[in-house]
């Protein structure tokens, strides 16, 4: 059925908007009505308003609507005399855009500027087809396997099309009890473990289907494992599962104007621990599927699935395995399948995926043992994988593969509940059901993420840093997903400042015993940078120039540099930090663009120039007197050719200490005198026009 919704959006004018109004009065400054709003009903616009701010003595008489549908011409009056603060349009055609406003006229026959103008506009849409159908059972399971027989959808996309992809699945919940793993499953079994809730309104029927559509969009379940199972190895958990379902509606895209089927839903599993083996421990929870999106194979009675998982977006998926190598689609289980079909961990505890894992009908797992095994990511067949590759990359066939993914471990004490989320979803080809997950999280409202968590393992570590360092040197481009984790300071970049905000975390680095910085220069040689600061520095990110090669055993104890091509960061594993030191040495011509240096504080200061000196200078020697080692500083305003020499008090030439072209900067050199006997030595610089002579004493 073909229903009209209408959308609004509410848009303050500008005051000088108000001229294009025509009323009967000139507009003073009356009271205006307030806070214009639609509502959608039908294929009507219900326009409602509260009442002005009455001042003096204003006495209210009615409202006065006005309309256009030219946001440059002016505003037509289609009623007065409205005295109620809602009116209704019945006269809206799909896709025009109406703007309406609202004026307040009184007794003394004054009229108020407009209210704030509204923005309509008329979409016909059939609002009956959510993005998919399924049958959910009270007793943990999803789906129909009987669906052809019975007529209820499994999985069925798109609605009403008799195009089902999922044969069978259900929830799995597994612990330790007694140091042994106890799964409660349902696998196919009619005597499942899983069982209805005996009391809160539940009863305790037998397996009962519900159908998840339009007209039941939100389903609630409950089941339990309080009573033993003859076909269950292990005494019952003592476990209570309240379950929602829930399916989207068409969503409006705005910039478009078009409605988009949600092709995708929310499962929610609340775990109540009722205490029967008191507190739980190692506890796993996850959702096992049979999807079949591909044809019977002629030659055996197999179905060519293929299955992948995408770390970031947490998404376990199949897809038709033909599919992957042709254009020919193949009918599924029920129907035509030309679609991809999954599901994604959207919440828990941990918000980390334990295991992703498939296998074919020929290694259903028997035992609990087995399906603890295929949930802790330690069965022998996935052959040390915590995510199971796709069957292509493993060597595998296609074939009629099932999926397990599980969540945990959790602790979960007696009375305690903890809650699991999960999402369904279609696509109709990889990079759809992949942007679904991006969509679906956000109508759902959680994009929330664990700062600094870039590979979503649920912790913040070296491998995060060594992920955003990646990105950072162009090694790696971010998912969209990563980009917020990523920034972890959330001032829009991923930089240097990420980095050492994450050092900080991990080293819980105590702030108030650092200094922020406020001044730093970069001092260059000819070979060396060196760093010059008022407070302590963290880390540094520099853009370079220069054909240039740095020497990474130069840097300074506890720091690690990354170079590639023009960029290059340093920064400190070890809570250590700079203020006046050596940088680096280098090879090659080097010169740095800018440079960003930032504290343990997470401030960060911009050093675009080099300092060089302005004058030629040959510093006093220190120490002096000296035994046997003094320091010669000095500066370099211009490249030129440069001769040190030392002389004794005969003016003899002792040691040549610099004869060679240097570029402007400042230097450093030392003098070991441990081979020259005790007296008086002359060093005398030679610099272009520059000479200087000072005077150095050996005592020994």
């Amino acid at each position: 059925m073909n229903t009209v919704i209408i959308t609004t959006i509410t848009d303050e004018f500008e005051a000088n908007n108000n001229v294009d109004m025509v009323f009967s009065n000139e507009t003073i400054d009356a009271p205006p009505p307030l806070n214009l709003e639609s509502y959608p009903e039908d294929n009507t616009l219900i326009l409602t308003w509260g009442s002005p701010q009455l001042t003096g003595n204003y006495e209210l008489q009615f409202y006065e609507i006005f309309k256009k549908t030219n946001p440059e011409s002016m505003f037509e009056s289609i009623a007065t005399g409205i005295t109620e603060l809602t009116w209704t349009d019945q006269i809206v055609e799909p896709g025009l855009i109406y703007y309406y406003a609202v004026s307040a006229v009184y007794s003394d026959g004054s009229v108020s500027e407009n209210s704030n103008t509204i923005i309509g506009q008329i979409y016909n849409v059939n609002t009956n087809s959510v993005g998919f159908h399924t049958a959910v059972t009270n007793v943990g399971t999803l789906g129909d396997p009987n669906s052809p027989s019975t007529g209820r959808p499994s999985f069925e996309y798109p609605p009403f099309s008799g195009n089902n992809y999922l044969y069978d699945g259900g929830f799995w919940l597994g612990s330790l009890v007694s140091g042994e793993p106890a799964v409660t499953t349902y696998f196919y079994s009619p005597d499942h473990e899983w069982l209805p809730c005996p009391d809160g309104g539940w009863g305790r029927p037998e397996k009962e289907f519900f159908i998840l559509n339009e007209d039941n969009p939100i389903i609630e379940t409950c089941f339990d494992d309080l009573d033993a199972n003859d076909d269950s190895e292990h005494q019952p958990l003592g476990v209570r599962v309240i379950t929602n379902y829930e399916l989207v509606p068409p969503i409006l895209d705005e910039e478009s104007g078009v409605f988009n089927t949600a092709s995708w839903g929310k499962i929610s599993y609340s775990i109540i621990n009722l205490g029967l083996n008191g507190d739980l421990s190692q506890l796993y929870a996850g959702l096992w599927l049979d999807f079949d999106v591909s044809s019977w194979d002629m030659t055996s009675p197999h179905i060519d699935d293929l299955v992948d998982y995408d770390e970031n977006l947490k998404l376990s998926y199949m897809y038709d395995g033909d599919y992957a190598d042709s254009d020919e689609n193949d009918s599924g289980e029920f129907g035509l399948s030309d679609s991809y079909v999954g599901i994604a961990l959207l919440n828990s505890p941990s918000n980390i995926v334990a295991s992703h894992t498939w296998w074919n009908w020929e290694d259903d797992p028997g035992t609990d043992l087995e399906r603890w095994q295929f949930m802790t990511a330690s069965h022998p067949n996935m052959e040390g994988y915590q995510y199971y590759p796709n069957p292509l990359e493993m060597g595998y066939p296609v074939f009629d593969y099932r999926i397990l993914q599980t969540t945990g471990p959790f602790d979960l004490a007696g009375n305690d509940t903890l809650k699991i989320e999960y999402l369904m979803l279609f696509g109709n080809d990889e990079e759809t059901i992949r942007q679904n997950v991006l969509t679906a999280r956000e109508y759902f409202g959680y994009n929330n993420y664990l700062a600094g968590d870039v590979n979503f393992d649920g912790d913040v570590d070296i491998l995060d840093i060594v992920a955003i360092v990646s990105f950072i040197m162009g090694y790696e481009t971010p998912t969209e997903q990563q980009m917020n984790p990523a920034d972890f300071n959330s001032d829009g970049t991923v930089d240097i400042l990420d980095i050492v905000a994450i050092v900080t975390l991990i080293l819980d680095v105590d702030q108030t015993l650092e200094r922020s910085i406020t001044e730093a220069n970069l001092i260059k040689s000819i070979d060396n940078f060196s760093i010059q600061s008022d407070g302590n520095i963290a880390g540094f990110e520099l853009n370079i120039s220069g054909d240039c090669e740095i020497n990474k055993d130069s840097i300074p104890p506890g720091w690690t540099l990354y170079q590639n091509n023009n960029k290059v960061i340093l920064f400190n594993l070890e809570g250590y930090s700079l203020s006046d030191e050596h940088l680096f040495s280098f090879t090659g011509n080097m010169r740095i663009e800018s440079a960003h240096v930032v504290d343990w504080l997470g401030n960060g200061i911009y050093i675009t120039e080099i300092e060089v000196p302005n004058s030629f200078r040959l510093n006093p020697v220190y120490p002096n007197p000296f035994n046997p080692v003094t320091t010669i500083d000095y500066a370099l305003p211009n490249d030129t050719d440069v001769k040190i020499f030392v002389y004794n008090l005969l003016g003899r030439q002792v040691v040549q200490l610099v004869d060679q072209f240097q570029h402007a900067g400042y230097y450093s050199i030392k003098w070991d005198a441990g081979n020259i006997a005790s007296g008086t030595y002359f060093i005398k610089m030679d610099a272009g026009n520059y000479v200087k002579t000072q005077k150095a004493i050996i005592l020994k």
